[in-house]
């Protein structure tokens, strides 16, 4: 129920480490791994929050709603879900 996330986007490698005997781990690398680190950070139980990166590819898909603008400049993450409220509408083709 207290669920927060955050959005990246970009190019990740995924990357094995261990053996099959003891132990294996896959770990995701990347830009975008930090993108969502720093989004989620910036999120409250109950909210979605995009990098801004990725509030720009969302801007060509639909409609951001709010202040994302500034956001993006000053390199924060935006807000684009919250519980009950979604600040995000794709356009049809999408």
């Amino acid at each position: 129920h207290n669920v927060k996330c955050g959005v990246g986007v970009g190019h990740m490698a995924g990357v094995h480490v261990g053996d099959s005997i003891s132990r294996r781990e896959f770990l995701m690398l990347g830009d975008p791994i930090d993108q969502v680190a720093l989004a989620e950070a910036a999120a409250s139980h109950g909210e979605v929050f995009a990098s801004p990166k990725a509030i720009s590819y969302l801007a060509k898909m639909g409609t951001v709603l709010g202040d994302w603008e500034s956001d993006a400049k000053y390199g924060r993450p935006t807000r684009i879900a919250v519980r009950g409220e979604k600040r995000f509408n794709p356009r049809e083709e999408y």
